[in-house]
C-alpha cells in the first residue's frame, strides 16, 4: 500500500488515508448511484456518500478534488416553458480510485454485479409493467 501513496503529496495522503478505510463501502454507493456506469457523479452527492460512511473531507481537500477529478457538465432544465442551463461538477470516483491507489479487481467485480443487477431490475420492471 505504502507504494501506492509513494507519488503523492502530503495533503492527497490525508485524503487517501480518509478515503482509504472506506472506500470499497464508498465505491459501491457510487456505482448504485451512477445508473449509466461512467464513473461520474456529482461532486456534492460525491461529499454526502463519503461522509456517510465517516470520510469527512473538509472544503479545501473538496476544492483540491474538484480541481484534479472534475468535470463540468451542463445540465439543461426545464422549468414553465423555459431552458436553463445549470453547470454542475461532477467528479470522476473511478480516476480518484486509481490515482489515490484505492482501486482494486475487486471494485471491477463489484462494478460488474451492479451492472447486471440493474439491468435484472429493469427487465422485471418491464416486465411487470412498472
Amino acid at each position: 500500500m505504502f507504494d501506492k501513496l509513494k507519488g503523492l503529496n502530503a495533503k492527497e495522503k490525508l485524503i487517501s488515508g480518509k478515503l482509504g478505510y472506506e472506500w470499497k463501502n464508498i465505491y459501491r454507493t457510487l456505482t448504485h448511484v451512477d445508473d449509466q456506469n461512467t464513473g461520474l457523479i456529482e461532486l456534492r452527492e460525491f461529499d454526502d456518500i463519503c461522509y456517510r460512511f465517516k470520510a469527512r473531507l473538509t472544503k479545501l481537500e473538496l476544492t483540491m478534488l474538484k480541481k484534479q477529478f472534475c468535470e463540468n457538465s451542463d445540465m439543461k432544465t426545464i422549468n414553465d416553458n423555459q431552458t436553463m442551463t445549470q453547470e454542475k461538477d461532477l467528479i470522476n470516483y473511478k480516476k480518484l480510485s486509481h490515482y489515490f491507489g484505492l482501486h482494486k479487481d475487486s471494485l471491477n467485480h463489484l462494478l460488474t454485479q451492479t451492472s447486471m443487477s440493474k439491468q435484472r431490475s429493469k427487465l422485471f420492471s418491464a416486465r411487470n409493467g412498472f
